[in-house]
């Protein structure tokens, strides 16, 4: 077992037994619930975009997974264009489009086999979506598309803190924990945390210099219709039938507005790595 998963309590965090084909899909069954059922990310991972990886007015971007433009729409705010975002998933990939307009050029394919061109970009991000991509072949192509002296910054948010109590990860433990490779906040807990098979990626491509981690901690206010929104992102959740999907999701209400008098504060975590492209 990874060092980094003993961060999470037992149970819960086990890896996700859904395909990175099947994820994709799943993700795109309701655009617009999906845009709205994932909240933004803290100011403090673009600040870090802007003040170690350059991102400022006119700062050629690329983006890999864009999901919902959860993240696409504070990049262009801060300067990222062009922006070309890759999202293979063909209804997001539309709703994205329809979202930013001609702000954004949006690709239709996955990032290991979209055709872009080399040294075009200075800054690449991924925002809890780079776990879907082959590792090696993302890396590669990644090293190819950035230029010398480009950044890589990559962030995923687990939706609940592995290293303090939460009463409401202990009441929804009855309903989530039975599900297939299901964990507290999302499927990407174990993949996310853990740092060192994370940065040893990056530094065995070859191709990267100057990996750094930084993890962000911030409060998401729960209700029973934006932990039902939210946690009907889930892919484990996701991919249920849908008579059992709404089970699910009226159950983890009414847990809300039963055991919590209808809201909840928890402390969620933004894991960031960042790395620079190494000259050829």
């Amino acid at each position: 077992m990874p060092a980094a998963a003993s961060r999470f309590r037992p149970g819960w965090g086990r890896a996700a037994e859904i395909s990175a084909s099947e994820g994709r899909e799943l993700f795109g069954l309701d655009p617009a619930g999906y845009a709205a059922g994932r909240p933004g990310y803290p100011a403090e991972i673009f600040e870090t975009l802007e003040s170690r990886c350059g991102l400022s007015p006119g700062t050629p971007t690329l983006e890999i997974g864009s999901g919902g433009g959860q993240a696409t729409g504070e990049l262009l705010a801060r300067g990222a264009q062009p922006l070309v975002a890759v999202e293979p998933n063909v209804a997001l990939a539309d709703f994205l489009a329809r979202r930013f307009g001609a702000r954004v050029d949006v690709r239709r394919q996955p990032f290991e086999d979209v055709e872009l061109p080399e040294a075009a970009f200075a800054l690449a991000a991924s925002a809890t979506a780079f776990h879907w991509v082959d590792q090696q072949r993302g890396l590669e192509q990644l090293a190819r598309v950035l230029r010398p002296g480009g950044w890589w910054a990559a962030w995923w948010t687990h939706y609940y803190d592995p290293e303090r109590e939460d009463e409401l990860y202990d009441a929804l433990t009855p309903i989530l924990a039975p599900l297939s490779g299901f964990n507290p906040g999302g499927s990407t807990g174990l993949f996310s945390f853990d740092r060192e098979a994370r940065v040893a990626d990056l530094e065995g491509a070859g191709a990267f210099r100057d990996v750094a981690v930084a993890e962000v901690r911030w409060s998401l206010l729960l209700d029973p219709a934006t932990a039902r929104a939210l946690f009907g992102t889930f892919s484990t959740v996701l991919a249920l039938e849908k008579d059992e999907r709404e089970d699910v999701l009226r159950r983890i209400e009414r847990v809300l507005r039963e055991d919590f008098g209808g809201s909840f504060r928890r402390t969620v975590v933004t894991i960031l790595y960042t790395a620079q492209r190494k000259p050829p």
